[in-house]
């Protein structure tokens, strides 16, 4: 059975490169260790 969960962060502006390093760099990397699977991702404006 698949779970899609859609998640949506509200960002300082001015801070959204640095949200998307933080994502990329920290926070996607520590769920995949814990068995999530990352489906896919986006940027909004």
């Amino acid at each position: 059975m698949a779970f899609y969960e859609l998640r949506q962060y509200k960002v300082l502006p001015g801070k959204m490169d640095e949200w998307v390093r933080i994502m990329e760099q920290e926070i996607i990397p520590f769920q995949t260790s814990k068995g999530m699977v990352i489906c896919g991702s986006y940027r909004g404006e």
